[in-house]
């Protein structure tokens, strides 16, 4: 303990002997106070429209009740006869489907600031959202600057810029000779060493988390969301220093090490993902969506050319529960609630059809591409990060699917109404479905499970680096 408490004191004081410590440590601050900032701008700016959406929505609710009792002028009073019609609802109360952001996006953009995070919902789809926000290309192209961004490319070369010379300054320095004269245990000090530098480390972690999660906006901090979060930091960590505790054991000069553990954060951070992303376009190519429009607006025309008699026929098959009021001997023309729903509906399943192959051939990229990132840490690592903010693919995935679920939530309660020759009065716009915003918490065995890479290279670098070690006592 002696040893220990000797050279955590001796460590202590030529860390900060340098001055070039105390200000890449106090430079490595001010980078991760920044990223605190940009996160919390982006999600910042998101809540804003988020709660300008939740306004408007609420305004228009209020305007469509008073509607009901709006007897100011004949043109008032004609819109009240109405006001409870569902394709009237349908077209004045669009419902709001939106992805809120967990506490800790702010810490991990993800893919935030490029996918939908709200959505419109009227019964039938609008494939091309006139309404999509225009995002700046150049922010697009560089990414988002966020605390994750620090944590899994940033911290590792913190990780090896006071690692690399633990043993080969002491070598270069002459005092590697008096220890081994003075018989100290040579391991046992450069653990010791190790350790010193693993308190540095966390001491920059903790002290980045602490505004981080003081200043994060979103959704209430959920305990297993930051159990999850800390238990890939521990184990992203535990793969850097132990790859440094290896290299370090070749007894090769500052330099050499320092250029080494380099090239080994280039091979995982910037070589792997590109030839990574180079190997999945090759294979498979993402698919253009710029015909999509063009074939719609084609499907259009032909499914309203249709017969209405063919058209209604065909949407009866498949819902049969809408049809009790259809009079086939009334409703012959194309300007009829059967006729619409018809339409929409053929028109969208065509439609879904095509796109069905875009996404197949996507969806098929991205697992691919899974299972590539599995074999990187880095990759790994940010994946597990956006998983757990609830900002990644996945999630987003997640998203659309309870889109699609609401979608056909809405369709159905006004469609119910509407098919059955009624409106609806005043006191039912209360009994609207809702959309299931809440986002599921990080589930526990998929962070265990992710972070076996870590653990799993961890260990072999580890292993390199005990069988280093004693080549290196026995030679001396």
């Amino acid at each position: 303990m002696n040893v220990f408490l000797t050279v955590l004191k001796f460590e202590y004081q030529q860390f900060f002997r340098q001055r070039i410590m105390p200000f890449s440590l106090l430079f490595f601050l001010i980078l991760g106070t920044y990223s605190i900032y940009s996160g919390n701008r982006v999600i910042g700016k998101q809540l804003i429209v988020l709660d300008s959406l939740n306004r408007s929505y609420q305004r228009d609710y209020a305007e469509a009740l008073r509607a009901f009792g709006d007897s100011a002028s004949v043109e008032k009073k004609a819109q009240a006869i109405h006001a409870g019609d569902p394709a009237v609802v349908d077209y004045r109360l669009p419902q709001n489907a939106v992805n809120y952001p967990k506490s800790l996006a702010a810490l991990a953009i993800g893919l935030r600031d490029i996918s939908p995070y709200y959505e419109r919902i009227k019964r039938h789809i609008v494939f091309m959202d006139p309404q999509t926000e225009i995002s700046n290309p150049t922010l697009l192209y560089e990414g988002n600057f966020d605390l994750s961004f620090v944590l899994v490319l940033l911290i590792p070369l913190l990780v090896i810029s006071i690692c690399y010379n633990v043993l080969s300054q002491e070598k270069e320095n002459g005092v590697f000779a008096l220890l081994l004269l003075q018989g100290a245990n040579i391991h046992h000090i450069v653990i010791y060493k190790l350790i010193f530098r693993v308190l540095v480390v966390f001491l920059m972690i903790i002290l980045l988390h602490i505004p981080a999660i003081l200043l994060a906006k979103g959704s209430a901090l959920q305990t297993s969301d930051m159990l999850c979060w800390i238990t890939c930091i521990i184990a992203y960590l535990f793969f850097w220093f132990s790859v440094c505790y290896a290299a370090i054991w070749f007894r090769k000069s500052s330099s050499v090490t320092a250029l080494f553990l380099t090239g080994v954060w280039l091979f995982f951070a910037i070589l792997i993902p590109a030839i990574t992303n180079i190997y999945v376009d090759l294979i498979n190519p993402v698919p253009m969506r710029t015909d999509l429009a063009a074939y719609e607006r084609h499907v259009s025309w032909q499914v309203w050319e249709t017969k209405p008699a063919t058209l209604i026929g065909s949407f009866a098959r498949t819902h049969p529960h809408y049809m009790k009021f259809y009079n086939p001997l009334k409703d012959t023309t194309n300007q009829n609630n059967y006729f619409f729903a018809a339409y929409n509906h053929i028109k969208e399943q065509k439609v879904l059809r095509e796109s069905a192959g875009l996404d197949a051939e996507i969806q098929k990229g991205n697992v691919l591409l899974a299972r590539l990132i599995i074999i990187n840490p880095v990759t790994t690592m940010q994946e597990l990060q956006n998983s757990i903010a609830g900002t990644g693919m996945s999630e987003n995935l997640e998203f659309k699917k309870r889109i699609i679920k609401y979608r056909n939530q809405w369709r159905d309660f006004l469609y119910t109404r509407e098919f059955n020759g009624g409106s609806f009065a005043q006191s039912e716009f209360k009994n609207f479905p809702v959309f299931d915003a809440l986002a599921p918490p990080c589930s526990a065995n998929q962070i265990l499970i992710g972070t076996l890479t870590f653990w799993f290279l961890g260990i072999i670098a580890l292993l390199i680096g005990f069988y280093r070690r004693s080549k290196t006592i026995e030679q001396l």
